[in-house]
């Protein structure tokens, strides 16, 4: 598990940005135009990793989904 999904700093930052879409429906297109590729990529790569079975590229694969989902919520600016 990456350990920024234990990270309570990381969750309030999905939290802001939850509060957001709440308070602007119109920001939800910005946050799905940010968010979804990111979705898709990290979605994409764990099914490549998880055919492969091997432990290597899961975690090469954790380090770089976090990257990318650190990269969109700063984009978003949370």
């Amino acid at each position: 598990m990456p350990a920024g999904l234990s990270d309570p700093a990381q969750w309030q930052r999905f939290a802001r940005l939850r509060d957001r879409a709440e308070s602007r429906p119109d920001a939800l297109t910005e946050i799905r135009s940010v968010l979804a590729p990111v979705e898709a990529e990290i979605w994409a790569g764990a099914d490549d990793c998880y055919a492969g079975g091997t432990q290597g590229p899961l975690e090469s694969f954790t380090a770089t989904a976090s990257a990318r989902v650190e990269a969109a919520l700063a984009a978003l600016g949370v």
